[in-house]
């Protein structure tokens, strides 16, 4: 774009930063973050830990995919800022699977 050229590298094996005792889902005791806490907060919590650490979240999120970051672009190319909802909660860069017959939503993941 405009602003330079952007390169991204794909970690092809996340895994190996998990330490192998913490692999299998619902092993370790996990820290417990409430989302709904000022940012600063939650930063200072977080900072205490390593990467590897398990958490257990809990609060609010905001999940947006391209076109919601685009529009957050827009704003800010135009001076007008981000909202506040955006600087008092995480953003997690996710989109939703096909909605299987009977439940309210399908699977959520990063993209």
């Amino acid at each position: 774009n405009r602003d330079g050229i952007w390169l991204e590298k794909l970690e092809h094996n996340p895994g190996k930063f998990i330490p192998q005792e913490l692999r299998q889902a619902g092993e370790g005791e996990a820290i417990k973050v409430d989302l709904n806490r000022p940012m600063a907060e939650i930063l200072k919590q977080l900072s205490q830990y390593p990467v590897s650490t398990r958490l257990s979240l809990s609060g609010t999120i905001i999940v947006g995919r391209d076109i919601a970051h685009a529009k957050l672009k827009e704003r800010l190319d135009r001076g007008e800022g981000l909202p506040q909802y955006v600087k008092d909660h995480p953003i997690y860069y996710a989109g939703p699977a096909k909605t299987p017959e009977g439940y309210a939503s399908g699977s959520l993941g990063p993209t």
